[in-house]
């Protein structure tokens, strides 16, 4: 964005003096240049990267959820048994696991 708009302002300050029509088509380049280099970063390094810190903040949460469900479960005395079926209901079949910590699907 910083490039465009020094591209621009370029291209306007270029305007106003005895070699505007000359100056116009460098200014505009520049311009456009540096939009196509911001598109191509943007969507080539920054949009796959915000989309790997959502898919980890999802499962964080998740997570977290989790933890708090069996916080919640302990405090209130319940016994592993309930405990387990509740969290592992919580979770996708192949992620289930029994009291011991084995795989349960």
């Amino acid at each position: 964005m910083i490039g465009t708009v020094i591209g621009l302002v370029a291209l306007l300050q270029g305007l106003g003096g005895t070699m505007g029509a000359a100056n116009l088509g460098p200014a505009m380049a520049v311009g456009l240049i540096t939009t196509l280099y911001g598109l191509v970063i943007s969507n080539l390094f920054f949009v796959p990267m915000s989309e790997n810190l959502a898919l980890k903040s999802a499962v964080d949460m998740k997570k977290r959820k989790l933890v708090m469900q069996a916080i919640a479960l302990i405090s209130m005395g319940e016994q592993a048994p309930i405990i387990q079926e509740s969290l592992n209901s919580m979770t996708k079949p192949e992620q289930r696991k029994d009291v011991l910590g084995i795989n349960v699907a």
